[in-house]
């Protein structure tokens, strides 16, 4: 009875070295490298505020015959507020004002920088994004805004904001920040970010009147900013 489990005993001895012979064969004949796979998911979706909301109005007031030009004297906040991606911004306008009264009229858009071709119940806008810590926009008669690259008029067909069209560099020097998108190569502005300051631009404007206007009511003109995923 005792020499049968003696037996029993070296069986089992036996099978486990001959499992343990296989299980070396197979790793040996295996991939010297294992990957482990982890998909991260993004919980973010492209976001852009005008002041912290998505709509904001700026009152411009003292329009007339002779002081058709009316330009911003202190910028707008633009930020990235998608929680993490970066983003390009483009800039359109309407084909037409709103009239605020809801009235019919209106005035109808004419691209161009040259007040001489804004006529009666026109408007013309332009637009440029400055650092984030300046607090003053260029003057009407400053020369951004004759530069039909830098200062483009907006259409009502969104043209993209770059390093080189909408970006207004001369006060970046004296107030830190920068007015281009943080990634030049591909216009994108990232999330924005409190602590670096990056993802948030000032926005100034400048717009040109109509020679003439047929109602009192008052006109609202609009820069829309539109943020798609960065390329």
């Amino acid at each position: 009875m005792k020499m049968w489990n003696g037996w029993k005993g070296m069986a089992l001895v036996l099978a486990l070295a001959v499992v343990g012979l296989c299980a070396g064969r197979a790793q040996a004949t295996g991939s010297p490298l294992a990957a482990l796979n982890i998909d991260v998911t993004i919980s973010a979706s492209v976001a852009v505020q005008v002041d912290n909301a998505a709509s904001s109005t700026y009152t411009a007031a003292g329009w007339s015959q002779t002081n058709r030009i009316l330009a911003s004297a202190s910028t707008a906040t633009v930020t990235n507020v998608s929680g993490g991606l970066s983003e390009q911004w483009w800039l359109a306008t309407d084909a037409t004002s709103i009239n605020t009264a809801g009235n019919s009229q209106t005035w109808s858009l004419v691209v161009s920088t040259n007040i001489a071709d804004v006529t009666g119940q026109q408007f013309a806008l332009q637009a440029v994004f400055v650092s984030s810590a300046a607090t003053q926009c260029p003057a009407i008669g400053d020369a951004t805004w004759n530069s039909a690259s830098l200062a483009q008029p907006l259409s009502t067909l969104p043209a993209l904001y770059s390093s080189t069209r909408f970006a207004d560099s001369q006060y970046n020097a004296t107030v830190g920040g920068i007015s281009a998108p943080e990634t030049v190569g591909n216009s994108t502005v990232w999330a924005y970010n409190s602590t670096t300051g990056n993802g948030r631009r000032g926005l100034c404007w400048r717009f040109i009147g109509p020679t003439s206007a047929i109602t009192p009511d008052t006109q609202n003109v609009q820069i829309i900013v539109t943020a798609v995923q960065g390329t």
